[in-house]
């Protein structure tokens, strides 16, 4: 009985060792199955990607004015023969991303505002930019190298040396390009006063930020040779600073002497005005 008994758990041991090989070369087989079918389907993907009826071979651009068809034509090509995650082609029609065109073209040329992109699938693309539109100039004070700033104080494009008879001069260091001049704040308080002093046809020539919200205005009175230097603070606001140097200009005093200019006027002095002419 007991050889019988060490005989059969012999035999046991045999059953659960075929069991346990046999159950091995199953999860082999499955691994190399699933591997070999994981690469072919990478690599039909792959072939997919690069499937010449599939790439984009036209690519049209409009709306452009000052950048040329040509330099926007060579970056738009230069995003479409690159890779995304380094083995697939951009310029396949299915992968295509065009957020990524956005704002690769936005960034590469900051002259555009914005960028719209439509695709007649698969072979052609078309791409509609605006462009930003110079609204004043950002110059350091030395060297006095500028930079034109849209609307929105956002810097975008070198301005050549003769532009600054042309615009409104913000006279502030690190003018650089893909910068905002001030902060949205503070530029709406200055971008306020030229416009509510133009309602008397005064010309804001410069704009020169102080620090600590204290502004200095080069302004061209209507029927003035000579500028009136005005200062202000943003504490005081927009609305009124321009009321009081409507004041000032309607009152007894500065009718009195037409024959003359007003020279400085600082506003920040509670409700007087300080002024002096020339």
């Amino acid at each position: 009985m007991a050889e019988f008994g060490k005989y059969k758990k012999s035999l046991l041991n045999e059953t659960n060792a075929e069991l346990v090989n046999a159950r091995k070369k199953r999860s082999k087989r499955r691994f190399w199955f699933f591997t070999i079918f994981f690469f072919i389907l990478i690599g039909g993907f792959i072939y997919f990607a690069w499937y010449p009826k599939f790439l984009i071979k036209n690519s049209y651009v409009e709306g452009n004015r000052v950048l040329s068809t040509n330099k926007l034509q060579v970056s738009v090509n230069e995003y479409l023969n690159g890779r995304f995650i380094y083995i697939l082609p951009n310029r396949n029609a299915f992968i295509f991303i065009d957020e990524d065109l956005k704002k690769f073209l936005i960034k590469k040329h900051p002259t555009i505002k914005t960028v719209e992109v439509t695709q007649n699938v698969p072979n052609d693309l078309f791409i509609k930019i605006t462009e930003r539109q110079p609204h004043a100039l950002w110059c350091n004070a030395l060297p006095s190298d500028c930079v034109f700033i849209d609307t929105a104080g956002y810097a975008y494009d070198i301005a050549p040396y003769f532009s600054k008879p042309l615009f409104t001069v913000y006279e502030l260091p690190g003018a650089e390009l893909t910068k905002t001049v001030l902060d949205q704040n503070t530029f709406d308080f200055s971008e306020k006063v030229i416009k509510g002093l133009y309602g008397r046809e005064a010309l804001v020539q410069k704009v020169k930020p102080k620090g600590e919200g204290v502004f200095e205005f080069d302004i061209l009175l209507k029927d003035q040779v000579n500028l009136t230097y005005l200062t202000t603070d943003t504490s005081i606001g927009a609305d009124e600073t321009v009321l009081r140097i409507f004041s000032l200009l309607d009152s007894e005093d500065v009718l009195k002497h037409s024959t003359t200019s007003l020279n400085k006027v600082d506003v920040r002095h509670g409700n007087q005005v300080v002024y002096t002419f020339y």
